[in-house]
C-alpha cells in the first residue's frame, strides 16, 4: 500500500507518545455538535433539534449534549466531538411489546451473521472517523425476550503488540429491521507507553492483595488495553482479569478486575456470576502495591485512570489534576530536573521528589508525606491540592471526597 502524506500524518498522530502525556479536553459548542450530527447522517442541511446542552464547566468525559435528527437521538460528549452515540428512535419504541408475526420471525431467521456483519461494516465505514484503523472485531448475539435478536459488533483498534487501543465503534444490528438501531463511536489519541511494567501474573497478584484474597486462582486475561482519558486527562494501560479466591469472610468468589499495568493499582472490580472455568493457582505476592481510592467529586462518583493512591499511611493524588480546568482552571504543572513545578494563581511552587514541602519564595506548604514519583507520574499529598485550589478534601475509608 502506498503511504500518502495524509495517511502518514494520521498514523503519526495516533502513535503512542514516549511518556505519560495528558489529554486536553475541548468544549464542544452548539454549532460544532450540530455539524457533527449532520456529518454522521450525511446531510449538511439536515434539520437538527437541540434537546440539551451541557455547560462549559461540566465534568469532561462525564457530560453529554443531546440532539435529535432524522428520528435518531444523538449523545455527543460535551468535551470531545468524536465521542458520540446514536439510537434510532423509530424502531424499538414502536415494536417493543407487539406480537411477533410470522413475517417477523421469517425475517429474523434468514439474517445470517455474515449479512449482519456487512450491515455493521457499512455503518462503521460511513460514520467512523478513521474506519481503516479498526482491525479487530468482537461479535455477540443478544436474544431479547420480546421480538428481536440483535448482533452486537464491537470494532476495535489493536496494536501489533496485542494492546487494544481506545478507538472503537459499536453497532447493534436488528435482525428484523436489518439495520443498525444503536451505534456509537469513541476515539481518543494514545498518550501512554504500550509496554506494561507488570506481567499478567503480577497483575493477578496485585488484584488479589488489594481484595485480601487467599487461595487465588487466575482464570483469564481478557485484554491488555489503553483506557480512555479520565476527567482530569489521565490515561493508563490496564489488564482486564478474571480471578477467584477466598475473601476475608470465607466465601470463594469470582471477580472481574481492571489493574493498572504500570503500578498495580486496582482501578475497578466487580463480582462475576458462576464459579466454573479452568484456572491456575497464583501464590506470588508483590512487595508493594498502592491502593486505589474512589473519588467522589461534589457528590458524584468519578471513575479515574489515575485515581488517588494510598501509599502506606499517606493518601496522594496525581499533580496533573491541577492542569484540569475542573480543578484549578488550568494551572501549569511540570517536572524539571527532579523537581515538581506548579504555576497557579500567579505563584510558582517548587518541590523535589522526596521532600515534604512546596516552596514559593519565602512561603512554604508543609506536606504530610514526601512528593513521590510513581512510574512517570508525580504525586503529592492530597492536602497540597486542597491548599493550592481552596477545594475541601476529606478521606473516608477507601474514598476521597471533594467539595
Amino acid at each position: 500500500m502506498r503511504l500518502t502524506r495524509v495517511t502518514f500524518i494520521l498514523l503519526m498522530a495516533l502513535l503512542p507518545k514516549a511518556g505519560f502525556a495528558q489529554y486536553v479536553w475541548q468544549y464542544v459548542t452548539e454549532s460544532q455538535a450540530i455539524q457533527k450530527v449532520r456529518q454522521i447522517v450525511g446531510d449538511p442541511n439536515a434539520p437538527v433539534q437541540v434537546v440539551h446542552l451541557e455547560p462549559p464547566d461540566s465534568v469532561p468525559g462525564e457530560a453529554f449534549h443531546v440532539l435529535r435528527c432524522q428520528n435518531k437521538k444523538f449523545t455527543i460528549c460535551a468535551h470531545n466531538v468524536e465521542h458520540w452515540s446514536l439510537k434510532d428512535e423509530r424502531l424499538l419504541p414502536e415494536r417493543c411489546g407487539e406480537p411477533v408475526t410470522d413475517e417477523m420471525l421469517a425475517r429474523r431467521a434468514t439474517l445470517t451473521a455474515s449479512e449482519a456483519r456487512q450491515i455493521a461494516e457499512q455503518f462503521k465505514n460511513a460514520n467512523a472517523p478513521f474506519p481503516q484503523l479498526l482491525n479487530d472485531v468482537m461479535v455477540r448475539t443478544v436474544t431479547s425476550n420480546e421480538w428481536t435478536v440483535a448482533y452486537t459488533f464491537d470494532f476495535r483498534q489493536r496494536h501489533p503488540s496485542g494492546v487494544y487501543l481506545p478507538y472503537r465503534v459499536l453497532a447493534d444490528v436488528d435482525t428484523i429491521a436489518r439495520e443498525v438501531v444503536v451505534g456509537g463511536s469513541v476515539y481518543y489519541p494514545v498518550l501512554v507507553p504500550l509496554t506494561p511494567a507488570l506481567s499478567p501474573d503480577d497483575a493477578f497478584a496485585a488484584a488479589a492483595q488489594q481484595l485480601s484474597l487467599t487461595d487465588v486462582v487466575a482464570h483469564e486475561v481478557r485484554q491488555l488495553a489503553v483506557s480512555k482519558p479520565d476527567p482530569f486527562g489521565a490515561q493508563t494501560l490496564y489488564y482486564e482479569l478474571i480471578l477467584s479466591g477466598t475473601s476475608p469472610d470465607g466465601h470463594f468468589t469470582k471477580y472481574a478486575c481492571f489493574v493498572d499495568a504500570f503500578n498495580g493499582a486496582l482501578l475497578y472490580w466487580d463480582f462475576v456470576m458462576g464459579l466454573s472455568g479452568k484456572g491456575r493457582p497464583i501464590a506470588r505476592r508483590l512487595p508493594s502495591v498502592p491502593q486505589a481510592l474512589r473519588l467522589e467529586w461534589k457528590g458524584k462518583r468519578v471513575q479515574l485512570s489515575a485515581p488517588p493512591l494510598r501509599m502506606g499511611r499517606a493518601v496522594v493524588v496525581w499533580a496533573g489534576w491541577l492542569r484540569s480546568p475542573v480543578v484549578a482552571g488550568g494551572a501549569k504543572v511540570g517536572y524539571e530536573q527532579g523537581a515538581l513545578v506548579i504555576e497557579i494563581g500567579g505563584k510558582r511552587w517548587v518541590g523535589k521528589v522526596g521532600e515534604r514541602e512546596l516552596r514559593c519564595g519565602r512561603e512554604r506548604i508543609a506536606l504530610s508525606a514526601p512528593i513521590a514519583k510513581v512510574g512517570s507520574r508525580v504525586y503529592v499529598p492530597y492536602e497540597a491540592i486542597s491548599r493550592l485550589t481552596g477545594l475541601k478534601m476529606r478521606v473516608q475509608g477507601d474514598k476521597l471526597s471533594v467539595q
